[in-house]
């Protein structure tokens, strides 16, 4: 009875929605200079215009009802990359976008997508850009919104949202650009005949622990910019603590193996007795934590490096962002897993690599 009351609202609720909706946002933000390594100080205030195109969820499926019926679609954005411009330029951004309610009026955005630069480093032509250098970057933006202000038609939100531009250090030089910014926005205002149910008595589906095996593949460009590109091969094992079926807390460990320190060791070293492959790997413990949004997963992870006899390490603390597609399951027990990882240290890539996975974790009932 349970399941068909909720089937009924939910069908209820698609009805009482518009299909999809439409909004626009001015970003006010400026550029946060997070490294001394930086040719140019940066100048002024930058300006970004943004566009939306969502629809709203139902909130029927197991995931959607969880986190209250998030909205889910595109954005489109450009950004006066502030001064001096004859070096930063501008970008153009795209990004697929899920958007999630905590309460009435506060809405938090989760993006990651892609941006074109039209003024990335050039040895000739913008020799001080040495953030940003090539034209296609990965973009990620977060975003937290207060609603202000609505009528019949409109809603007015403002809020603070941070982006991050950078290629992964996939091409040299790459430090990478940080933008807080102060938002305005106003979107098309949906009309609900029935609001959002949320089941508070659902089953869980998954059992509370798994465990995940995933190895990875990067390539990037370090020292010698427009030069070899260097293999990384990364391997790593966790544990997972599921505290609701699509949150959970994970404990790991992890191998790289990077081949530009050999590389490097063997043109501009002349210490004896030192075995390369040593010097190329980095041994990690790390600790996570995972947000599971229908087949798509997403992880924020702090780890540390142990070994220290390293070449070209960087720092011992690093984090690492986790964008995984969760495939379909093999014998209710193992989930194979694709996605991509950056890895910075302190605000700047490392690499970006590419990942397959296999997770164990049973499945105590049918999802949707």
């Amino acid at each position: 009875m349970k399941s068909i009351a909720l089937f009924l609202m939910c069908t209820q609720f698609l009805v009482a929605q518009k299909k999809h909706f439409h909004a626009i946002e001015y970003n006010l933000s400026f550029l946060q200079k997070h490294s001394p390594r930086m040719n140019f100080d940066p100048e002024g205030l930058s300006h970004g215009i943004e566009y939306r195109f969502f629809k709203q969820s139902s909130g029927c499926k197991h995931w959607e009802n969880y986190y209250n019926a998030p909205r889910i679609g595109f954005l489109a954005k450009f950004l006066y990359l502030g001064n001096p411009n004859q070096i930063l330029g501008h970008a153009f951004s795209i990004y697929p976008f899920l958007e999630m309610d905590f309460g009435k009026r506060f809405h938090l955005l989760l993006s990651d997508g892609i941006a074109y630069f039209d003024s990335p480093f050039h040895i000739k032509k913008n020799p001080k850009q040495n953030a940003i250098g090539s034209h296609w970057n990965r973009s990620i933006c977060i975003k937290g919104q207060w609603r202000i202000y609505r009528n019949r038609y409109f809603d007015f939100f403002s809020g603070i949202g941070f982006t991050h531009y950078s290629n992964g250090a996939y091409d040299s030089p790459n430090l990478g650009l940080n933008y807080p910014s102060l938002d305005f926005h106003l979107r098309q205002k949906s009309v609900e005949l029935n609001p959002f149910v949320k089941n508070k008595n659902a089953a869980r589906i998954y059992s509370k622990w798994s465990t995940s095996l995933r190895t990875g593949l990067a390539l990037k460009e370090l020292k010698t910019t427009g030069g070899p590109k260097f293999f990384v091969y990364t391997l790593s094992v966790d544990a997972g603590y599921h505290y609701s079926d699509y949150k959970a807390i994970q404990f790991g460990a992890e191998s790289e193996y990077h081949a530009v320190s050999p590389y490097f060791y063997e043109h501009t070293s002349a210490v004896e007795n030192v075995n390369p492959f040593q010097l190329a790997l980095r041994h990690q413990l790390f600790v996570a934590h995972e947000w599971l949004l229908g087949k798509t997963s997403v992880s924020l992870s702090a780890g540390y490096r142990l070994n220290k006899d390293i070449l070209l390490g960087g720092y011992s603390f690093y984090n690492k962002l986790n964008v995984s597609y969760h495939l379909p399951r093999l014998f209710r027990v193992v989930e194979p897993i694709v996605g991509i990882s950056l890895k910075a240290n302190f605000g700047v890539a490392d690499h970006m690599a590419l990942y397959f996975g296999l997770r164990w974790h049973k499945l105590k009932s049918s999802s949707n």
